[in-house]
C-alpha cells in the first residue's frame, strides 16, 4: 500500500437493491457500505462493484481502474 486512499462513492438504480459488493484486483466480492475507502497501491488498481437485490440477485459490475506511479 502506498498509504493513498481513493474515496468512491456508489449509486445504484436496481430494483428491490439491498446492498453493494465490491472486489479489488479480481479478488473475492464482499459487501461494502457507500462510501467506500478504497487503499491504492503502486501500479495497477481495479475496483469492481455491483449491487445485490433482496432476491439474492447480483447486478452487472462496473470497474473502475486507477494507475498509481512511483514518483
Amino acid at each position: 500500500s502506498t498509504g493513498r486512499i481513493a474515496r468512491v462513492t456508489l449509486s445504484h438504480n436496481m430494483p428491490n437493491w439491498k446492498t453493494y459488493e465490491v472486489r479489488t484486483d479480481g479478488g473475492d466480492w464482499k459487501p461494502t457500505a457507500a462510501p467506500l475507502d478504497w487503499p491504492l497501491h503502486d501500479g495497477r488498481n481495479v475496483l469492481d462493484a455491483r449491487g445485490r437485490n433482496i432476491f439474492g440477485l447480483a447486478g452487472r459490475p462496473t470497474t473502475l481502474e486507477i494507475e498509481v506511479g512511483g514518483q
